[in-house]
């Protein structure tokens, strides 16, 4: 097993059934992101609209605090160094 990756099997059906559902929305993610770039769009323009964006839908379809939330987590990702992959903070 790849260090860092659950194993499937330990994971219950709820579990399975989210991590599915995230590979999913990555691939059409990726595929959005591999589109724009084709067309010219800088990244840093693709990530600003991305996350603005996704904010903006999920306050509509969740209410303002989901995305605070989403927010307060990407913050704590970006403290624990998961945005760079092989990053390590001093």
């Amino acid at each position: 097993m790849v260090a860092g990756m659950e194993e499937l099997t330990d994971l219950t059906l709820e579990e399975k059934i989210l991590r599915e559902k995230q590979l999913v929305a990555e691939s059409h993610l990726l595929e959005a992101w591999e589109a724009g770039l084709e067309d010219g769009i800088e990244p840093e323009i693709l990530a600003r609209t991305i996350v603005v964006k996704t904010l903006v839908q999920l306050s509509r379809s969740r209410g303002y605090e989901a995305a605070s939330e989403l927010v307060d987590e990407a913050r704590s990702l970006e403290a624990k160094g998961d945005f760079v992959p092989g990053k390590t903070l001093q």
